[in-house]
């Protein structure tokens, strides 16, 4: 299921909104670092798997319940991968696992967001290895999302399924500053930001999954940056 994002006529999923809100407005980079970026695209890609009704948790375990649906053909790749594997999960190590092999993924939802104008690729060769850089160039669809989710925030406007996951990636990724721009609003939204994922303002189902996806997130996150300042360690 994708969402309008208010105030524009194109359809963005969980993941593109993610995307364009990390990516700095004006040079060739994001804002957060490579753990959370892959971190958060994993977990909105789950997120945006959850609200479709192609995943649920239970038990603990996050698990494939249809492979019936709208979402653009690296979700069918995601939900194959799920469903071939010879065990359950919970979802921390899903995300973890997908987390590490997130290039793929990227690029295939910039591939969508440059078809829909939102960003420019570049293609950059180091020596021998091809990689991509990418530039936003919607500055104006960046900040009016960033607009509506200070809206929901700050003046308690009504708030969407698709919002509050926006919200609960800020919040696993800690990315306030996007939306803040003190040291006092950074205070209110974290407060406020856990207020309304645990609140009845969403359908309770939604309200779960995206705190699931919260915890799993952080827990990637932790792990992925530990495991990389003890690689950077043993180097020197």
């Amino acid at each position: 299921m994708t969402f309008l994002v208010s105030s524009h006529i194109m359809k963005l999923t969980i993941a593109e909104s993610f995307l364009v809100l990390i990516h700095h407005p004006e040079k060739a980079r994001y804002i957060v670092d490579g753990n959370v970026r892959n971190a958060g695209l994993i977990g909105s890609i789950f997120l945006d798997l959850s609200l479709d009704e192609n995943i649920i948790t239970e038990d603990g375990y996050l698990i494939v319940k249809s492979f019936q649906t709208k979402l653009p053909g690296l979700y069918k790749k995601i939900l194959d991968k799920m469903s071939n594997s010879p065990r359950k999960r919970k979802p921390k190590v899903w995300i973890s696992r997908f987390s590490q092999r997130s290039n793929k993924p990227r690029r295939e939802l910039l591939d969508s967001l440059e078809k829909k104008g939102i960003v420019d690729i570049e293609h950059k060769v180091f020596l021998v290895f091809p990689y991509i850089r990418s530039r936003l160039l919607k500055q104006d669809l960046r900040n009016q999302m960033i607009s509506d989710l200070r809206d929901i925030i700050f003046k308690n406007k009504e708030i969407d399924p698709h919002s509050a996951s926006l919200l609960g990636l800020i919040q696993a990724c800690k990315m306030h500053k996007v939306v803040c721009n003190d040291k006092a609003e950074l205070k209110q939204s974290r407060l406020k930001i856990k207020e309304i994922i645990e609140s009845d303002l969403i359908t309770q189902g939604v309200s779960t999954v995206i705190q699931e996806m919260q915890a799993a997130m952080m827990a990637a996150i932790i792990a992925s940056t530990a495991a990389t300042t003890a690689a950077s360690a043993a180097s020197h």
